[in-house]
């Protein structure tokens, strides 16, 4: 399987393989080329603004190749399983299109058919719903590495906040039908650390909308570590808001030897204040003696907190591109759903930034 990427010289359309994107989410219209050759509906000027934004996602290589694909290898008794190469690319182009596994399983009907193969050779919406619900997650991780491929960048300034993903279609359904809980079972909340200067998702978890370990306090100082061991401990600064405001928050920072950027509240005192005076002063304390001396406003102006809203921006464009909703019920495919809309999304950032070549062969 082949990714494509962000393809801004027009001559190189005809070296192409097969690629899928939905031009438009709505309809769920997904769009497949051969060899740059269009089919069905003419999109080729659609196309090209498509790869110059990295909106181009997954690729099944030529015709040749994509048949490879749909053949099966008989591997002892009983029927002869789906290569998990095709699985996977069915899908991530389900996952990016909103598509549900019966209408991605008509989908692949229509892909082999494209490509001439006998069409009972796709994989139903049994067998794709299977491979998500028995996915290893860092099995998966390995396996997207293959067909959506960027690099990453070095991170250094990183900013962390959260937000909610309702759950679509039954999983909506079923917290609010009588005796379920609509308030704690139709959300989840999805919390990001984000690169400041590329947008790029360093680290996410995915919890509850309440209970335990759900809250940002909570959540926070075990993401951050992680941030930095992703990033290979090169994090200095985490913007935040004031839902960080933590001693654990910042013992985490200390950490990491990194620096937390949250405004404390306007009743906030020293941590020492009873304690000896040759104590030294914590991070937090001196945070409160800069927020104290130049007032808030422009603490907030020198320090860069304002790069916080980095991470609205990724929630903002996350939501575009995918909705802001969540397609499966089970926790774990929520979580191999996440880490594929991740995945895209970074892949598509480092090609908006020029950072990938124009095609990865």
């Amino acid at each position: 399987m082949t990714t494509y990427t962000n393809i801004a010289d027009q001559t190189a359309t005809s070296k192409l393989g097969t690629y899928v994107h939905a031009p438009s989410v709505q309809r769920l219209t997904p769009y497949c080329r051969i060899n740059g050759d269009p089919v069905g509906r003419n999109w080729v000027a659609v196309d090209l603004r498509c790869r110059s934004r990295g909106d181009v996602f997954a690729a099944f290589g030529n015709v040749t190749q994509t048949r490879e694909m749909f053949k099966r290898i008989p591997q002892g008794v009983g029927r002869p399983p789906v290569q998990k190469k095709l699985l996977l690319g069915l899908v991530v182009a389900g996952i990016k299109s909103s598509m549900s596994y019966r209408n991605l399983e008509g989908f692949g009907v229509g892909l082999a058919n494209f490509v001439q193969v006998d069409a009972k050779l796709a994989p139903d919406h049994t067998t794709l719903n299977k491979f998500i619900s028995q996915a290893d997650y860092s099995r998966l991780e390995t396996m997207l590495a293959t067909i959506i491929v960027f690099d990453k960048p070095k991170i250094v300034h990183v900013a962390i906040d959260a937000t909610g993903l309702s759950l679509q279609r039954s999983g909506g359904w079923l917290a609010d039908k009588p005796g379920g809980d609509a308030r704690k079972g139709k959300y989840r909340k999805w919390h990001v650390v984000t690169d400041v200067q590329t947008g790029f998702i360093v680290a996410w978890e995915l919890t509850k909308a309440y209970g335990p370990y759900s809250t940002d306090v909570e959540v926070g100082p075990d993401l951050i570590r992680t941030a930095n061991e992703i990033s290979g401990n090169t994090i200095e600064t985490v913007c935040a808001d004031g839902a960080y405001t933590s001693n654990d928050c910042f013992t985490a920072t200390a950490g990491i030897e990194a620096v937390l950027l949250t405004p404390l509240p306007s009743d906030a005192v020293y941590s020492n204040k009873n304690s000896p005076k040759d104590k030294q002063p914590t991070d937090r304390d001196r945070l409160l003696t800069q927020q104290t001396r130049i007032g808030m406003v422009l603490w907030k102006q020198r320090s860069g907190y304002h790069d916080r809203s980095q991470a609205e921006t990724t929630f903002s464009v996350t939501e575009k591109a995918y909705n802001n909703e969540l397609l499966h019920k089970n926790e774990h495919n929520q979580r191999v759903e996440i880490i594929i809309k991740t995945r895209l999304y970074n892949q598509a950032i480092m090609v908006g930034q020029g950072a990938l070549a124009p095609w990865v062969l």
